[in-house]
């Protein structure tokens, strides 16, 4: 791993900040979605902040896609906010790696890029990116988050609408992922550090459960809730034959996502297929 690029050097990280807990304000969902991890890379802003690039893709359907970047730290590149919490996506990469790495990252781990190439396995690889010169995704050199790819994921995904881009007055949708679940129980970080059982938090106070639910963060709204019909999704049982890889090295199959669940699905026929000849 030392080709890899170190883009934490001026992170800034303090001891005392705080993680963000199962809070019920705007913690507000529109479903909880499983997902395999294709390509997960680190880069930065133009404005200097840094952020995890992620690309995953529906495990009941391989060709529907979900991206999303993470903000770690803001262009200053502090990754906690004015009233010292983590920034949102500081605490979903951390989240990631404690419930799929198994790595309990410290807050000051971003401050320090060794450890953060030790924990996601970063690496320089080339994918594709979006070039704006080009206006086209084209090629890249990156710096790849090799222990999140083909990671199965449950993910709390929230819906919102925001003042669009560059006319303002208009709407755009967007989703966003506001908690990381574990993949097997849907709890959060915090009931699976309290040893709970079950994922209590999600399905009793969690308000995703109405999946019309929308978060309005237009500037005219000022943060009031919408309201919109979302259909939800989950994976058939046929994916839940995919072992998952958790905290091991990143595959070296070469397949993507979609070829490794479309893996799944003709294996699990083919199994189906010698049960019934037997």
């Amino acid at each position: 791993m030392s080709d890899a690029v170190n883009l934490f050097g001026n992170v800034t990280a303090s001891e005392n900040a705080k993680e963000n807990g199962d809070f019920l304000g705007y913690t507000i969902n529109t479903g909880v979605y499983e997902l395999m991890g294709d390509t997960f890379y680190f880069d930065k802003s133009k404005g200097g902040s840094l952020f995890l690039r992620a690309e995953l893709v529906h495990m009941d359907n391989p060709d529907r896609s979900y991206t999303e970047n993470f903000y770690i730290t803001n262009k200053e590149g502090s990754v906690t906010t004015s009233t010292n919490r983590l920034l949102p996506g500081a605490q979903i990469v951390k989240d990631m790696a404690e419930l799929y790495l198994g790595v309990p990252m410290e807050i000051t781990d971003f401050g320090d890029g060794q450890r953060m190439m030790e924990i996601f396995k970063i690496a320089q690889k080339q994918v594709m990116a979006y070039d704006p010169e080009a206006k086209e995704q084209v090629p890249m050199e990156k710096s790849v988050a090799t222990a999140l790819c083909g990671i199965q994921m449950k993910l709390a995904i929230m819906k919102t609408l925001e003042d669009g881009y560059p006319d303002p007055t208009s709407t755009r949708e967007n989703n966003q992922v506001d908690k990381v679940l574990d993949f097997e129980t849907g709890r959060t970080v915090t009931e699976v550090r309290a040893n709970e059982e079950t994922g209590v938090w999600v399905t009793t106070h969690w308000k995703g459960a109405d999946t019309s639910f929308v978060l309005d963060r237009r500037s005219e709204s000022k943060g009031n809730d919408a309201k919109t019909l979302r259909k939800t999704s989950s994976a058939g049982s046929a994916i839940s034959r995919i072992k998952k890889n958790r905290g091991g090295d990143a595959p070296t199959t070469g397949m993507s996502a979609r070829e490794r669940i479309e893996q799944a699905k003709r294996q699990a026929q083919e199994q189906g297929e010698e049960a019934t000849n037997a």
